[in-house]
């Protein structure tokens, strides 16, 4: 089931419009169409309470203002050539490099800031949303239309499809920074990444070039997110924390195909829970929050299953609201770099499947 409502009026005033999914164990998805920003998820944890997993902003004002992208469609290094490339394993994998011409004219589009019209696709209990927007490019038009699908079995499938008029190098993510106790540090957090080669970022959006994760931070076993700030690893001293694009171990003959690649999972042992992505596309990019700095977030992270009804409001509720660094984290897929071919479709599907256990 999909209920629709008006979430706020934007400062130009349009109004903005939440949409929520609510499977049969109750778990809800609440998207809104600024930015195609994804505001809630919560999830059952092991003791039987919904936690919000989401980091956030309690009102559309808080996105508005927001300088961290949370929870936002965007799309990164928008320009308007070809670049060169490197080559691993078969796999291509493309590098800007790094000259600036006029005529290229880098847009570095963020859709995060952008309302997209939206329709529900689909029956009940099988609906989808479906969020759609144009850019005007310097040179032509990027059409974007991304769709939302919340199962039955807590699984958040994104879909993607891109149009371009012009050849771009695009890169387009969903960046939904993630706590899976709902609130506080993520020490408690252990993550995998199913990766052959790492290119840090150090705050940047793409990497400049990849190298095997062997001697590097190599999360092909599961690693502990505690005390990030004490790593003695140069590159997460560096960025106080994890800030790294992985290229996935993957068969090359592969890529560029429909099929689904398993990316990695991070497990929280408070709530038991625990996320899994698989994903068409074959990078993937773990950030843990390194940049909050008392960011005044969402206030409901923890809702007790007890109450009558599952009934969300009016209830008591565990009291968060500012945010700092280590208290989230995001591990979403990318495409670094990407060239878009001139009207020819860019498709991608991600599923982060939620399970506790």
């Amino acid at each position: 089931m999909i209920t629709a409502e008006e979430y706020g009026k934007l400062p130009n005033g349009e109004i903005a419009y939440l949409y929520t999914i609510v499977n049969r164990h109750g778990n809800r998805l609440s998207i809104t169409n600024y930015g195609c920003r994804i505001v809630a998820l919560t999830i059952k944890d092991k003791v039987g309470d919904y936690r919000d997993v989401v980091l956030g902003y309690d009102d559309l004002d808080g996105y508005v203002n927001d300088k961290h992208w949370m929870g936002a469609a965007l799309g990164i290094n928008v320009v308007n050539r070809t670049s060169g490339s490197t080559v691993h394993d078969g796999v291509k994998v493309f590098v800007s490099d790094g000259e600036s011409k006029p005529e290229d004219a880098q847009d570095s589009v963020l859709f995060g800031d952008k309302l997209f019209d939206c329709i529900i696709v689909g029956q009940e209990n099988q609906e989808t949303i479906v969020m759609s927007c144009e850019h005007k490019l310097q040179n032509g038009k990027i059409n974007i239309s991304v769709s939302y699908c919340f199962s039955e079995d807590n699984q958040l499938i994104v879909s993607e499809n891109v149009v371009s008029d012009t050849n771009i190098e695009f890169n387009f993510v969903q960046q939904v920074m993630l706590n899976l106790n709902g609130q506080g540090a993520i020490d408690g957090h252990t993550a995998i990444v199913n990766a052959k080669y790492v290119g840090s970022t150090h705050g940047r959006w793409t990497p400049s070039e990849y190298t095997p994760v062997e001697g590097r931070v190599n999360l092909n076993a599961p690693k502990s997110l505690k005390n990030l700030s004490k790593a003695k690893h140069k590159l997460i001293k560096k960025s106080d924390g994890l800030d790294l694009s992985y290229q996935l171990n993957i068969n090359p003959t592969d890529v560029g195909t429909d099929k689904l690649f398993y990316a990695g999972r991070v497990r929280a042992k408070n709530s038991a829970i625990k996320v899994e992505v698989h994903t068409s596309k074959p990078n993937l990019y773990f950030y843990t929050a390194n940049r909050l700095d008392g960011v005044i977030g969402k206030k409901q992270t923890k809702i007790s299953y007890t109450q009558p009804d599952n009934n969300f409001d009016n209830v008591n509720v565990k009291k968060g609201g500012v945010y700092n660094k280590h208290m989230g984290f995001c591990i979403y897929p990318t495409t670094h770099h990407n060239i878009v071919a001139a009207n020819r479709p860019y498709t991608h599907k991600t599923i982060y499947k939620f399970v506790v256990r």
